[in-house]
């Protein structure tokens, strides 16, 4: 059963899903939502607000290890003489459309939120962890190599693989990616019709896409022993806050973490500054930096695969990912081995 918390970020997630549809919305929608979404009105989302989910309570500080909230990640944390009464976000909040009442928590990210991406060396065969990107950039991480119909492909983000949505199905997919190179060396793969399109109205469930591989490619993780054999099946509330997890990024190479926060739908700057806001994310402590996006995320020491690495701060300070189950699910694919 979805905790308090869990219900008050779905009720969040969807009013901020309701983008340019609000008009709509106030016609259709419940009196109780449509009651919550005056609240949201003042509250900048996509702006100054962006971020929401599930995470430990911070005081003074420190984490407070039993206490659950729910946390808004912001631009910049004003005083709260500095904003009016509606624009604030209360200490409890209790939507009316969720029930119940919960604990907040406001948690400043200056920096905002990135995709990460950025270039790296040839590596043949292809291997989860390495740098690769549609033949136009930008740049970023292979996430893993699975099997859809007995093809063999490459899954990463959509943001990698497929310009974000713009792409269309047979674009080349490079590794690396050298706008003065000879295409013809690099091209390892063509994008299949299986990709996200990112929108930057209202809140994205996904950011994956799927590219048939048309060169050797091997499922171990680049610069290690690991091959990924099994996935985590389930949806983001159900990551345990404190799960031990580590990404295998192009740019970071291993790098460990924790999760501290589920639930989560964040907004995220292109490197053309536009903005795209996914939800069902999980947020964790591992340090992820330019390059990263698409990484393959696993449960520390072990075969198992949790998520592929989206974005964070650009400093490294937040890192999100997608969680990995339902994706394997939706699509029916299989890890390759």
């Amino acid at each position: 059963m979805a905790t308090p918390e869990v219900k008050h970020v779905r009720v969040l997630s969807r009013l901020f899903r309701t983008g340019a549809k609000r008009s709509h919305l106030r016609k259709t929608a419940s009196k109780a939502f449509r009651s919550d979404l005056r609240i949201l009105n003042d509250w900048n989302w996509g702006s100054n607000l962006i971020g929401v989910g599930v995470a430990l309570k911070h005081r003074a500080g420190r984490e407070l290890e039993d206490t659950r909230c729910v946390q808004f990640l912001v631009r910049t944390k004003f005083h709260p003489k500095r904003l009016s009464v509606a624009e604030r976000i209360p200490e409890r909040l209790a939507l009316k459309s969720a029930g119940g009442e919960v604990l907040t928590d406001v948690v400043e990210v200056p920096s905002g939120l990135i995709f990460h991406a950025d270039p790296f060396d040839t590596v043949r065969p292809l291997q989860p962890g390495c740098s690769g990107s549609n033949a136009r950039g930008p740049l970023g991480t292979f996430g893993l190599i699975v099997l859809r119909d007995g093809v063999n492909c490459v899954l990463s983000c959509s943001h990698v693989l497929a310009r974000a949505g713009a792409a269309m199905p047979g674009e080349t997919v490079e590794q690396p990616f050298k706008p003065f190179g000879d295409p013809v060396q690099l091209e390892v793969a063509k994008l299949t019709p299986i990709f996200s399109r990112l929108s930057p109205i209202g809140v994205n469930t996904e950011d994956i896409a799927l590219a048939a591989v048309d060169v050797d490619a091997i499922p171990q993780i680049l610069n290690t022993q690991v091959i990924p054999d099994s996935f985590f099946p389930k949806p983001s509330q159900d990551f345990p806050i404190g799960m031990s997890v580590s990404h295998f990024g192009a740019r970071s190479g291993p790098s460990r973490g924790a999760v501290v926060a589920h639930s989560q739908t964040a907004t995220f700057f292109t490197e053309a500054g536009q903005r795209i806001s996914i939800a069902g994310l999980v947020g964790y402590s591992a340090r992820a930096i330019a390059g990263d996006s698409g990484a393959p995320v696993m449960l520390t020491n072990s075969s198992q695969v949790v998520g592929l690495h989206i974005g964070g701060a650009p400093d490294g300070s937040k890192a999100f990912f997608l969680p990995i189950g339902p994706v394997m699910i939706r699509y029916h694919l299989t890890l390759a081995t």
